[in-house]
């Protein structure tokens, strides 16, 4: 086995969650057969250093690694985690605890294991799909990678979007346009909210292209009274300024 160094940025938060509650780790891979796996382990409230083997798979990487996780918890059988240590003692380990001890420690481990897959769950990883790395300045080295989303090939970054507004954070599958938060804000008329409704949903298409699709189905339109845009189905009065809304064009 080697160490692996390709962890993803999702692996890598959830990663850092663990050690923020006290587990270490280190990920490895097997050249042979490919198999990426964390060696991920803590103290016991007994002194017991445990230690688990998640698996996880190179193209999914902190899902799989959360679902190994979550089975390895389902797995996880105290009765015979306790008689593990009890056959130890009976082989002449030293330094065992006693039966009760054993009892308590295991049911704190299972416990700990809980925990921790509770834990990552709750972890919110952005969504990153492709990469894109821009020109230098010469106008030279850009570079698109698309993957496959929704019902296209794109990239789309969320932490960019969320947290960096001048950096590329989206490009639609027909073109090299690239969009950033305030790219995508400008299209939208400067609202955040429509602007955020519109990336999450993108997901092959230009901005332009979804904003005449949901106008065109009836979903968006734009207050007469105020100019802002907004989900007008099924509304009769704008969410923004109060108007009354009769719906369309008239």
């Amino acid at each position: 086995m080697e160490e692996y160094k390709d962890i993803s940025r999702g692996l890598k938060m959830l990663l850092d969650k663990a050690e923020e509650m006290g587990w270490n780790w280190e990920a490895y891979i097997e050249p042979d057969n490919r198999r990426t796996y964390v060696e991920i382990g803590q103290s016991s409230p007994a002194g017991e250093d445990f230690s688990m083997t998640i698996d996880f798979d190179e193209e999914n990487q902190a899902d799989s690694f959360k679902d190994s996780l979550e089975s390895y918890y389902e797995d996880f059988d105290i009765d015979e985690h306790i008689e593990m240590w009890i056959e130890a003692k009976r082989s002449g380990t030293s330094g065992v605890p006693s039966t009760r001890e054993l009892v308590k420690d295991a049911e704190a481990i299972d416990g700990m294991i809980l925990e921790l897959s509770q834990a990552l769950q709750k972890v919110n990883i952005p969504v990153l799909v492709g990469s894109y790395t821009p020109p230098d300045e010469n106008g030279e080295g850009e570079k698109i990678v698309r993957e496959f989303y929704g019902q296209g090939h794109i990239f789309k970054d969320e932490d960019a979007f969320y947290h960096r507004p001048d950096d590329p954070c989206y490009i639609p599958e027909l073109s090299d346009t690239v969009y950033t938060r305030n790219s995508i804000l400008q299209e939208c008329n400067q609202q955040d909210d429509l602007a955020e409704e519109v990336f999450e949903a993108l997901d092959w298409q230009h901005v332009s292209s979804l904003l005449e699709d949901w106008q065109r189905n009836g979903e968006l339109d734009t207050c007469k009274e105020c100019g802002k845009m907004f989900n007008c189905y099924g509304v009769t009065k704008c969410p923004y300024c109060g108007a009354d809304y009769e719906g369309g064009d008239e």
